[in-house]
């Protein structure tokens, strides 16, 4: 539990960096992507630059690792699509409420089976997430009025998120006595910037000189917290069932969030949020009960 609630501290710094460098107006595909090249510089620093012996199965979980690069600039993309189509609030409802793919997959596919108390916690889960992420506008935006391409969009993003945390799955399952997780975590964050790159290339933008040495700077210090969420969360993985971790995951960092907003940004609540909070609360006791 120690290296899930690590894992939950490094997100939410991740929330903190997005949020003070949306007010300075930092690019954030800059961000991301100096962010992951101080990430796969750190993965491959401690791995002793030294990648496992090549053979068929290492270069099956190294291909799972650029896999789950390429969804995560994808699956902010889509974040970001969603945003703009469906509004903040659903967005992030349906990033979060993805939990429920990796969810399954642990049940059916990996044979973690959940007690009742982590079933009657799921439902809970998903309701404080919605909860927690409305606003007035939001809860009646809820109503049938997105478009075709919202809607694709909206799907889309539940998609790629629940394969994102699915593929951290597979690797601790299937390929962490294969390769080293450094050397995975290389190949994933390596391979996250150079789309980044290559996305930052063809927007054709001209880089503004003090927006992006702020992308420098605080790109690095992103990629060292990003690093350490998805290190502290592989580690929480091989040792709590994904039926426990991915919920857990999710609720804390959502409720950690709403805290940290209100506590640090004055940031108001409104009776959904409320609401939420209490339901997180009692989520989180009956996933870790």
């Amino acid at each position: 539990m120690v290296y899930l609630l690590l894992a939950v501290c490094c997100s939410l710094a991740i929330g903190v960096i997005f949020k003070i460098c949306g007010g300075l107006k930092v690019d954030r595909f800059q961000l991301l992507t100096v962010n992951y090249l101080c990430a796969a510089g750190l993965a491959l620093g401690l791995s002793g630059f030294k990648l496992e012996e090549w053979n068929v199965d290492v270069g099956v979980a190294m291909g799972v690792g650029v896999l789950l690069g390429v969804l995560f600039i994808v699956t902010f993309a889509l974040y970001s699509l969603a945003t703009e189509a469906s509004g903040l609030a659903i967005a992030t409802s349906v990033a979060r409420i993805s939990l429920v793919v990796p969810f399954v997959f642990s049940w059916l596919y990996w044979h973690e089976s959940p007690g009742t108390l982590q079933l009657a916690g799921l439902p809970c889960a998903i309701v404080s997430l919605v909860l927690l992420s409305a606003t007035r506008r939001s809860v009646v935006a809820l109503e049938p009025r997105a478009t075709y391409m919202s809607a694709v969009t909206l799907l889309s993003l539940f998609v790629a998120a629940g394969a994102t945390d699915t593929s951290l799955k597979l690797f601790e399952e299937s390929f962490s006595g294969i390769v080293s997780r450094p050397a995975f975590l290389f190949a994933v964050f390596a391979s996250a910037s150079i789309v980044g790159g290559f996305i930052i290339m063809s927007r054709r933008k001209r880089v503004d000189r003090k927006t992006g040495r702020l992308a420098l700077i605080y790109g690095v210090v992103l990629g060292l917290v990003n690093f350490g969420s998805v290190e502290f969360f592989l580690e929480a993985l091989s040792r709590l069932p994904g039926t426990v971790a991915f919920p857990f995951n999710h609720v804390a960092i959502v409720l950690g969030g709403t805290i940290l907003g209100v506590a640090v940004w004055s940031e108001s609540l409104n009776r959904y949020n409320l609401l939420g909070l209490a339901l997180a609360a009692a989520a989180l006791a009956l996933l870790t009960a």
